[in-house]
């Protein structure tokens, strides 16, 4: 293997290794998520069990009240008192509802954006997913290109020595071909 296959294949293992970390990351999220969803509905669950027993109070109060105005609405002073008293429950009762209500109403404003940003996140890893696989199909042909790449690096480093050769040989060829003429020359004019 040569090196640019080398650090290929680290660049995709620190790729894929970085990858696998963010997406457990938004796995764990995801839980963080999942929980709080869940303590909101057994929250909610509550928040309805407690409005219907108050619900269910007020209604007992109510039939309390309309049963001691049947029968003795004109004979006592102090009964009048305790229907105030029981109305003032009521409506220290009726604003806990209100308040119990504002309450859900927030716990169900909380589970809608715990929803929509768990689906964000489920996308969101659906994405990179993909975005995964078709880094991983690359891989090959990248792989493929790279030993093509080296192989005519070889041949190109093969041709390139032979050329040297060649013209080393030349230059040898026509350094003696300069000195044959010289001493050709020189023979001749001292054999005449």
């Amino acid at each position: 293997m040569n090196i640019l296959t080398k650090v290929f294949i680290i660049m995709t293992l620190v790729f894929s290794l970085t990858l696998a970390v963010f997406v457990a990351l938004l796995l764990n999220q995801q839980t963080k998520y999942l929980t709080a969803y869940q303590t909101e509905q057994v929250q909610r669950l509550a928040a309805q069990a407690y409005l219907t027993k108050i619900m269910g109070q007020r209604d007992n109060l109510r039939v309390a009240v309309e049963n001691s105005r049947n029968d003795k609405l004109a004979s006592d002073a102090g009964f009048q008192q305790t229907i105030r008293n029981l109305q003032t429950q009521i409506a220290g009762q009726q604003r806990e509802i209100a308040a119990k209500a504002a309450e859900l109403t927030n716990a169900q404003a909380g589970v809608t954006a715990l929803t929509t940003s768990n689906q964000t996140m489920t996308d969101t890893v659906g994405k990179l997913n993909g975005e995964l696989e078709a880094l991983r199909q690359q891989v090959p042909v990248l792989t493929q290109q790279a030993a093509e790449l080296s192989r005519l690096n070889n041949e190109y480093k093969t041709g390139l020595e032979a050329a040297q050769n060649a013209i080393r040989r030349l230059q040898e060829e026509l350094a003696e071909a300069q000195k044959s003429p010289a001493s050709a020359a020189a023979t001749a004019i001292t054999g005449k």
